[in-house]
């Protein structure tokens, strides 16, 4: 073997090494591109999941606080609606068709003689004197008529040297809706 055919073996060989490395280098590099995809497609996967997660939460919480609002509203009206109950309640009070007679028994059963009778400007002016004497008539005792009105829809305030005692039918709706509301709304909301 001449010179000339070891180089010829030596350039084979180091042709077939270059080969080799070169393919092994491909093979490396494809590897590594693979495991790149592989490696981007589970962080786009986490990146989905995580977002599609926060999307549900989000559309949970936003849900959660329509339903909380409609709720608030709801509650609302029916407040409103409650409230226009006692409100129609008094109003049917102070315009009764018997609303004397209803005053009469309220200060006869309040009355123990020797107060001092408030009205309201409405009914000093409709009632009056003639109205008290005959509540005097039928209690042991004496009451006056106070020069004095309050701003009351109806009812009356009795006035004692030691405290007043508040009949004004705004105050006995107040007392009814301290015990009734419950019952009211379930009356006006069942079903």
């Amino acid at each position: 073997m001449g010179i000339d055919d070891i180089e010829k073996r030596i350039l084979k060989d180091a042709e077939q090494e270059k080969d080799r490395i070169l393919a092994e280098a491909r093979k490396k590099a494809e590897e590594i591109r693979k495991e790149g995809e592989r490696a981007a497609e589970k962080r786009k996967e986490a990146i989905l999941l995580k977002a599609n997660q926060e999307a549900e939460e989000k559309h949970h919480t936003m849900l959660t606080m329509a339903r909380l609002e409609a709720r608030k509203l709801q509650l609302a009206e029916k407040q409103k609606v409650i409230e226009r109950a006692f409100e129609r309640s008094l109003y049917m009070l102070v315009n009764h068709p018997d609303y004397s007679t209803v005053l009469e028994t309220l200060l006869l059963e309040a009355a123990k003689g020797g107060e001092e009778l408030i009205l309201s400007p409405r009914d000093h002016k409709q009632l009056g004197n003639g109205f008290l004497q005959k509540i005097n008539e039928k209690i042991k005792g004496e009451i006056t008529l106070s020069k004095e009105t309050r701003d009351i829809s109806g009812g009356f305030i009795l006035r004692t040297p030691d405290m007043e005692i508040n009949e004004s039918f705004e105050e006995k709706i107040r007392v009814l809706r301290d015990e009734m509301e419950v019952v009211v709304a379930r009356t006006l909301f069942a079903g």
